[in-house]
């Protein structure tokens, strides 16, 4: 069977052909310019039997990042797995909050639950005179983070295991940033989230929990000065702004998401 026979089988709307463009690009090993150089070529079985597999995985509700075992963020090809979350664009947006904060020379900046360190990386390669560090308390979500990396930021990001802040040492910090688990139990987005980590998507008091404990304990590991931005729940933004005033924080501010909805909060710490 020839690739451009293959594609147009499933090409039965535009996510599917471009899924299935997807697929064909990563077995065969070229960009989307020389997709369009090889449509003549044929398969062979084993490729076949590949990406029969694989589009199985696709009906069945698998999202084609953990069937490439790769996703895009910040232009980099981030290895990922069923036990990270897909990196998503809209939190290109709470790193481009971080790269615009008034934070002046070298700084010190811990993400917390880095998962794939996609915002730790992100942010380090443009900011390569920064020092990151990337928390996880699992342990399998870490290996995958460490393989991207040695790939895009060996020795500029640093990783360890522990839940949020307590492998952390007080007031030593300039920026904490974190895209915390934010969804309720009853939550209707879980269900077409069901390949993704529970933890990493769940937290207690109707999705609050971790988000509440962040802002409360940051101010014993910030420096003076120091930043927290979080990323929440788009019908979160009043209760977060909420708890960022009450916990004695300054200039907080909301920040939209590319659908302009209220995603992210951000917060300078004085003591």
């Amino acid at each position: 069977m020839q690739v451009r026979q293959w594609w147009r089988m499933r090409a039965v709307n535009d996510e599917a052909r471009k899924d299935a463009q997807e697929l064909l690009m990563h077995q065969l090993g070229v960009s989307r310019t020389g997709f369009y150089q090889v449509q003549d070529q044929y398969l062979a079985g084993e490729q076949l039997d590949c990406l029969h597999q694989q589009w199985l995985k696709r009906e069945q509700g698998t999202p084609l990042p953990y069937i490439l075992g790769k996703a895009w963020f910040w232009g980099m090809s981030l290895r990922v797995s069923a036990d990270v979350l897909i990196p998503r664009p809209d939190t290109e947006v709470l790193v481009q909050a971080l790269l615009e904060l008034d934070v002046a020379g070298e700084a010190d900046v811990a993400d917390l639950g880095t998962g794939s360190a996609a915002i730790a990386l992100a942010a380090s390669r443009e900011r390569p005179q920064w020092r990151f560090v990337g928390v996880d308390r699992s342990e399998a979500a870490l290996r995958i983070a460490r393989q991207n990396v040695d790939e895009f930021a060996a020795g500029r990001v640093h990783l360890v295991c522990g839940s949020w802040f307590d492998p952390l040492k007080p007031h030593s910090w300039d920026v904490v940033v974190s895209n915390p688990p934010y969804l309720s139990s009853d939550d209707s987005h879980l269900s077409a989230l069901i390949h993704e980590p529970l933890g990493a998507l769940v937290a207690g008091d109707q999705g609050l929990a971790d988000l509440a404990r962040i802002v409360d304990c940051a101010p014993l590991y910030l420096r003076q000065g120091g930043w927290l931005l979080l990323e929440h729940g788009w019908q979160q933004g009043a209760v977060v702004h909420h708890m960022f005033k009450r916990a004695g924080w300054h200039d907080v501010r909301t920040l939209v998401d590319l659908a302009g909805r209220d995603r992210m909060c951000l917060g300078q710490w004085h003591g």
